[in-house]
């Protein structure tokens, strides 16, 4: 008997693990973005700030492809070679290691053609070999990497800002390494690899520090070096005793002599510095410097930590020059990130290169990318029947500060075929307000039944939360001086979200806090919101799992709202049915990303802090899911989740309640999907029209006018066609 039980139990779990739903997105390029008539190349990509460039055969078809390193987003944007032409590919991201993180060099240290990984670990380097054949593929050599010291192995420690150059600097054919001293930072250690001389083959890597001071120099100060002796006693960078700042080396060759002369850029300081190698490969020699690099008239200078990298990118077979600032986050919003990617062609060959300045937007120029911290948002603007796109924006340099804008993009497609084109650079004149670190979202907040443009956005130091009132009667109108005040106050990294948690008819408020945690709010209906519970859904702080940002709405069309969550890990977290489950939530389903090479459903790696947003942008009737990230770019992952049973033939369902309504009861309507509603009396004369209806939000209607009897409330739905309902009213 117990045994039958036992079989029963597993056949229920069985069942019930069937019916749950599971969520699939696929990355999807093919949606066409245009700016002045222009299509993008890659304008799903995501943007770039503090790109880290390398280039890596992706696919095994012997062409080198583009990977990039964010360090802002701690995200890897990977970009294949077609016909020398740059084709964003997303999915070869997800053949690197996980926990690439702070910099990523690509070398090949065993000499068999591949090139392997060098990126940062806790005591220094982490290697990993390359070991691909059909499939990029990798396996952990070294963690941390040693170096034989002056009597002892240790580690070899690079500071976590810091990129190493990773190069052949003796020129007998293995890799060795140079890197600013651990704890002064002033001057650079030449570790030696011994591969060759005492194996005869670069198989192994096995390190001597073999000069502590490495070119005969030290850095003082920015601009101030001391060559052939040490820095004067007090003059030395007092402000970084320890290398708390991080500095980026390039060594190549820049005047065919056969050795290594020095690119390297500091934390602290605006110019990228040039020394050239007056001694040989053997015995480095520097005795003067030029931070005027490559010419005084496009010398390159970021307001802090520039960094190069050198590799063709042009595809004519000779490596040119790229300089990006390598920094974690915007110092003192110094930086436009929307121009960050310097690309400088080089006219003449590897080893005797002539730098010309191309662009300050290499890449970027072919993307979304306004500057950071993009917040994408879908509406239908111009009443046409399709979804146009706005995007808001963290913050730019302008000529007036440093603020965001919000850009929108007209669908001049059609709703199953959107193309989305820049119409306007500055929506509503947003720019006026100067807000920095802008967030949106559309919903009815004042229960006019209209939809109402929110925001969120820093003016001074706190973050603030506003909305549009909708004044439209047919379409939207929102003026910028119209807005009002939502009283709760922010933090400046939370991310708020607005949604009727409690369907009383009043729109609530979660907040993703910086801390990690999702804090409800209920609207009192009063002008103010109390709090519910500090760790809605059980998201408690995490110092892994900062910064959450919300979206909410029905991702499989089964006519219930379903709640995702993504944070600083750049995981996404879905939980099915949200109202179902907001007595004691269920695990979460994370592996939401069809892989189309892998076959496979994984978790998704997004970076660290971005924005949500669902949105049916194809008009299959499923919520596309649309990414908003710190780069200053959105991403776009079509749902390709399974329907519920019966869900290819689902129509629109209107609930009306209550019904009949009696003595003046405010009348309740949900739908399934966006939709336009009307009220016609049962003769068919129009009594209300054009108002609109987001899906699964209640609307209210207050039809306190109208004499007893019999109406009927038709909808016409976005994507599920049209449906009606009789309603009677009885005083």
């Amino acid at each position: 008997m117990a045994k039958i039980k036992t079989v029963l139990i597993l056949i229920l779990i069985c069942i019930h693990v069937k019916t749950l739903a599971q969520f699939s997105f696929q990355f999807d390029n093919s949606i066409e973005i245009q700016i002045q008539g222009q299509s993008l190349a890659y304008g799903w990509s995501g943007g770039l700030n503090a790109g880290q460039y390398n280039t890596i055969d992706l696919n095994n078809d012997g062409i080198e492809d583009l990977v990039i390193y964010d360090r802002t987003s701690n995200r890897l944007i990977t970009f294949l070679n077609d016909n020398n032409q740059f084709v964003y590919q997303p999915e070869y991201e997800y053949f690197f290691p996980e926990d690439v993180n702070s910099w990523l060099v690509l070398a090949d240290f065993n000499c068999d053609g591949k090139k392997d990984i060098f990126t940062s670990t806790t005591g220094g380097i982490k290697v990993y070999e390359n070991t691909s054949e059909n499939t990029l593929s990798w396996q952990s050599v070294a963690d941390p990497l040693f170096t034989q010291g002056s009597s002892s192995q240790i580690n070899l420690q690079v500071n976590s800002s810091d990129i190493p150059a990773i190069e052949d600097i003796d020129g007998d054919g293995d890799l060795d390494i140079l890197v600013f001293n651990f704890f002064s930072g002033g001057t650079i250690e030449y570790h030696q690899n011994q591969s060759i001389e005492t194996s005869g083959n670069c198989n192994n890597l096995d390190f001597v520090r073999v000069d502590r001071n490495w070119g005969k120099f030290e850095e003082c100060n920015c601009g101030d070096y001391a060559f052939g002796e040490f820095c004067p006693n007090g003059s030395r960078i007092a402000r970084r005793p320890e290398h708390a700042g991080g500095k980026a080396l390039l060594a190549f060759d820049n005047d065919g002599d056969g050795d290594k002369d020095i690119l390297f850029g500091d934390e602290e300081c605006e110019e990228l510095v040039f020394f050239e190698n007056e001694g040989s490969s053997i015995e480095a020699i520097m005795l003067s410097f030029n931070d005027q690099f490559p010419n005084t008239t496009n010398a390159i200078q970021f307001p802090i930590f520039p960094a190069a990298y050198y590799e063709d990118l042009d595809f004519d077979g000779i490596k040119d020059l790229i300089v990006a600032p390598n920094t974690a986050f915007n110092v003192n919003n110094q930086i436009d990130f929307a121009r960050s990617s310097r690309f400088y062609k080089n006219s003449g060959s590897n080893d005797q290169p002539i730098f010309n300045f191309s662009t300050n937007n290499f890449l970027q120029n072919e993307m979304i990318d306004l500057g950071e911290n993009a917040s994408p948002l879908f509406f239908d603007m111009d009443v046409d029947g399709d979804a146009d796109l706005l995007v808001a924006s963290g913050g730019m340099v302008q000529p007036d500060g440093f603020y965001g804008t919000i850009s929108l993009y007209e669908n001049i497609g059609t709703p199953v075929a959107p193309i989305y084109n820049l119409i306007d650079n500055d929506y509503l004149g947003f720019s006026n307000l100067k807000f920095r670190n802008l967030q949106i979202q559309l919903t009815d907040v004042n229960q006019d039944n209209r939809p109402d443009l929110v925001f969120s956005g820093i003016e001074t130091q706190d973050k603030d939360i506003y909305y549009l009132p909708n004044s439209g009667n047919v379409g939207s109108q929102f003026n910028i001086n119209d807005r009002t005040k939502i009283p709760q106050s922010l933090n400046e990294q939370d991310n708020p979200y607005i949604f009727d948690i409690d369907q009383d008819g009043l729109s609530d408020l979660l907040i993703g806090k910086a801390t990690g945690r999702i804090e409800h709010y209920r609207n009192t209906g009063n002008g103010s919101y109390e709090l519910v519970t500090n760790e809605f859904f059980n998201i408690a702080d995490d110092i892994f799992k900062r910064n959450p940002s919300i979206a909410i709405g029905d991702i499989n069309a089964d006519a219930k709202v379903d709640f995702l969550v993504t944070d600083a890990t750049g995981k996404i977290s879905i939980w099915n049915d949200l109202f179902e489950q907001l007595d004691g939530p269920s695990l979460p389903q994370t592996n939401i990303l069809n892989h189309t090479l892998l076959n496979d459903n994984i978790d998704i790696r997004l970076g660290r802090f971005n924005r949500l947003t669902l949105q049916d942008i194809d008009g299959d009737g499923l919520a596309d899911l649309t990414i908003g990230s710190t780069l200053g770019g959105i991403q776009y992952l079509k749902n390709v989740s399974e329907r519920v049973p019966g869900g290819e033939n689902q129509k629109l369902s209107l609930k009306l309640f209550p019904n009949p309504s009696l003595n003046n009861q405010t009348l309740k309507i949900q739908a399934n999907d966006d939709a336009s509603i009307a009220v016609y009396s049962v003769l068919g004369t129009l009594i209300m029209s054009d108002i609109e209806l987001r899906n699964l939000q209640i609307l209210q209607l207050d039809l306190s006018f109208l004499a007893n009897g019999v109406y009927i409330v038709r909808g016409r739905g976005n994507n599920l066609g049209e449906a009606s309902e009789r309603l009677l009213i009885q005083k």
